[in-house]
């Protein structure tokens, strides 16, 4: 049975407990491989399916690294920090066209702001933290958002996206040249957002449409956008503003499976952040 060892006591009055120290490593070290032991037999492995299409080309390898990285950074924060009281709740990984969302269930720790991200760390769930840091699959504690914001912008990628709102959601954008690249490549035909973005595409857009992307930033509500515009009517914003926008695919919807969703939101995609950079050097 397990005992306090000579020099050290018990945390809890009544209970045992087994001390790490540097007399009894050797023997804390069997005795922790054995309770992990017991406690993973049985379990079953984890099941992994990973679609992807037969041939798999990078426009710019250094960037698909990158942002990989980055991905992998927030997948393992998101499983080190969830909050698994959540009954029901799962790490979403959500694959977009334009971008990459990784949402945790249960929020920012209690303590934390979004503005405390890359200075400051509350570790949640602190033995899953030691062991993927005994393991050596984490690095230093606090450092993971600074890694992807540095990878993002050595390749020149929007800085990454933070949100919080009882799920905790990291959202990467590719660099806008890198993607327009990997267009040009997979349908060499279609006309390509370059530095004559304003004329092919500015020049199809409608005023309307031109007006709706020079203010918008970040993820902005339908209100919130129309506010802007100083618009009150909400047919007349959607049907001359919003609608040909996501048409042109200039703007598109943070849950576009539910259109209709309260938490609807709207931002900018790629195409459209370089038509608002060329609209604003004019």
């Amino acid at each position: 049975m397990p005992k306090v060892l000579e020099g050290e006591r018990a945390a809890v009055p009544g209970r045992y407990a087994i001390v790490v120290s540097r007399y009894n490593h050797s023997v804390t070290s069997k005795l922790l491989r054995g309770a992990l032991e017991t406690l993973a037999a049985g379990t079953s492995d984890p099941e992994i399916h990973l679609a992807m299409p037969e041939t798999l080309e990078f426009a710019n390898p250094a960037h698909a690294h990158a942002i990989f990285r980055c991905v992998q950074e927030a997948i393992t924060n998101a499983v080190m920090h969830r909050d698994w009281f959540m009954e029901g709740a799962n790490v979403f990984v959500e694959i977009y066209t334009d971008w990459i969302e990784i949402s945790s269930p249960g929020g920012l720790p209690k303590g934390m702001k979004l503005s405390d991200l890359g200075r400051k760390s509350i570790r949640r769930n602190a033995l899953i933290a030691d062991l993927l840091h005994r393991i050596t699959f984490i690095e230093k504690a606090g450092t993971g958002i600074k890694r992807m914001r540095d990878d993002a912008q050595d390749q020149r990628c929007p800085a990454p996206i933070f949100e919080d709102n009882g799920f905790f959601t990291a959202i990467f954008y590719p660099n806008p040249e890198v993607r327009a690249q990997a267009d040009t490549r997979q349908e060499p035909s279609t006309p390509q957002v370059t530095g004559q973005v304003t004329g092919q595409v500015a020049g199809q857009a409608s005023v309307e449409v031109l007006k709706m992307l020079e203010i918008m930033s970040g993820e902005m509500t339908r209100v919130g956008i129309q506010a802007a515009l100083g618009l009150k009517g909400r047919a007349n914003f959607e049907e001359r503003y919003l609608k040909p926008a996501i048409e042109m695919d200039l703007v598109d919807m943070t849950r576009p499976d539910k259109p209709r969703s309260s938490k609807q939101k709207y931002r900018l995609t790629v195409k459209g952040k370089i038509v608002q950079e060329e609209c604003n050097r004019e």
